[in-house]
């Protein structure tokens, strides 16, 4: 698990100097700098998804939607909002926007063939490179994240350690089920979800991608069960 570790150390690193960033640019700049960070963020979530898409076109539509159905039942976006809430009320200024910035953070961590793969690889002794060529661009997505988002992005590190060391853990398990189609799968809807916050950080949109993210299990599920009729 040593890749994970460092990943982990390459966020905190990345977030702790963000946040000194932030400190040090003029209140007028901050909401410019949120919006430019949000354009980029739609770029990273659409090369991921488009990358992966081809072939997966039904099963993310199924998925997107079923999604949206499981995640306003269980109500994710007012449950997050009400975090948020919380949050601003227990830490003034500083608490503002530290769920939706974990969220993000988690996604853009998470979500993609690199984590993964590097996880299998480093979890089966192969090796850890690709791990430690994902915390090198992590660190530095970090840094723009929590300059402009602010300290939630230090908030995914627990589920950036639980997701990647877990998969390490579980590697010997869960190789033959990670099958190309599964991980295209989750690449496709994971790179539309981290577009569409970037879309709302940009103020563009005012998407409830919390309610949407039970895609992000349901995708992989179904991509699973429709591999061998496709």
């Amino acid at each position: 698990m040593i890749g994970t570790w460092v990943n982990v150390a390459a966020v905190l690193v990345g977030s702790f100097l963000g946040m000194t960033l932030l400190r040090a640019l003029p209140p007028s700049w901050h909401e410019t700098a949120l919006k430019a960070v949000g354009l980029a963020v739609i770029a990273i979530g659409l090369s991921l998804s488009l990358d992966h898409v081809a072939g997966q076109a039904v099963v993310l539509i199924f998925a997107l939607v079923l999604g949206s159905f499981a995640g306003s039942a269980l109500r994710l976006q007012k449950r997050l909002d009400a975090l948020e809430s919380w949050s601003e009320r227990q830490f003034g200024a500083r608490g503002r926007g530290v769920a939706g910035a974990a969220l993000t953070a988690t996604l853009i961590f998470c979500v993609g063939p690199m984590a993964v793969i590097g996880a299998l690889e480093d979890g089966l002794g192969i090796s850890s490179s690709i791990l430690f060529a994902k915390s090198a661009l992590d660190g530095l997505t970090s840094i723009a994240l929590s300059a402009t988002a602010g300290p939630g992005v230090i908030l995914a590190v627990l589920p950036l350690l639980l997701y990647q060391g877990g998969i390490s853990l579980l590697a010997d398990f869960l190789q033959p089920l990670l099958t190309p189609p599964v991980l295209s799968a989750l690449s496709a809807a994971g790179g539309l979800l981290i577009a569409a916050i970037g879309l709302n950080m940009t103020g563009a949109t005012r998407l409830s991608v919390a309610d949407l993210s039970p895609a992000l299990i349901l995708a992989p599920v179904l991509a699973g069960v429709a591999a061998p009729w496709l």
